[in-house]
């Protein structure tokens, strides 16, 4: 794996380094200086004092530095960008892939802020309520977002809808599944999560807002510049 990473685009190849990066500095940062690095890259809710407009952008490159899942974490993320994001930058070229993975990621992190602003909004009847420490509307103010999962669930409606029949081999279940369909799954998977509004400590909003974002720059592509 490491001898083909070498052969790696450059745009993908140097979204991991930096992703890695980060996430080594954070841990070494958290476990041997008592400096928590996500408290100023992940993303707060906009109403939270320690929101700051530049974690829309910053939130994706950080990842989880504690809990079980914590390397999975980043680790799914990085061999999905890797895998996936290699192909299209091939097909598309790096600025367009750059783009593609950027506006995703953003946008991502934008409906996600106004996702949960129609919630809070929904429990309390107003945007800023008083009483933030309990209930759906505390996990909405207390617990910020990190990760890259908003742009790397748009690549991965991207690959589906750009190479539709390709074959994946899934480690789980451990079936061959064409890209289309494996898409299709994930997407409808996150979709009830979200609807069942499930406190599971991951932003399956964010992964659906980063699929719908993609989809409506790949049609806007389609129609424009083919």
């Amino acid at each position: 794996m490491l001898d083909s990473f070498k052969y790696t685009p450059d745009v993908t190849k140097n979204l991991v380094i930096i992703n890695v990066l980060v996430w080594l500095a954070a841990m070494v940062l958290l476990n041997f200086g008592n400096i928590d690095l996500n408290g100023f890259l992940a993303i707060y809710y906009w109403d939270n004092p320690n929101f700051n407009p530049y974690q829309i952008v910053t939130s994706m490159f950080s990842h989880a530095t504690s809990g079980s899942y914590a390397f999975l974490h980043i680790a799914f993320n990085m061999y999905a960008l890797w895998m996936f994001g290699s192909m299209l930058e091939r097909t598309w070229g790096a600025k367009r892939f750059l783009f593609y993975y950027l506006a995703c990621g953003i946008g991502a992190n934008l409906l996600t802020q106004a996702f949960d602003t129609a919630t809070v909004y929904s429990i309390a009847g107003t945007l800023a309520p008083l009483n933030t420490t309990s209930g759906t509307i505390g996990s909405i103010y207390g617990i910020p977002m990190v990760g890259a999962s908003g742009a790397v669930y748009g690549l991965l409606l991207a690959f589906g809808m750009n190479y539709p029949r390709m074959q994946l081999r899934l480690f789980f279940p451990p079936i061959a599944l064409e890209a289309r369909y494996f898409v299709m799954i994930l997407a409808a998977f996150e979709l009830y999560m979200t609807l069942s509004n499930a406190n599971t400590g991951i932003g399956h909003v964010a992964h659906l807002s980063g699929m719908l974002i993609g989809f409506v720059i790949l049609k806007t592509w389609y129609k424009f510049l083919r």
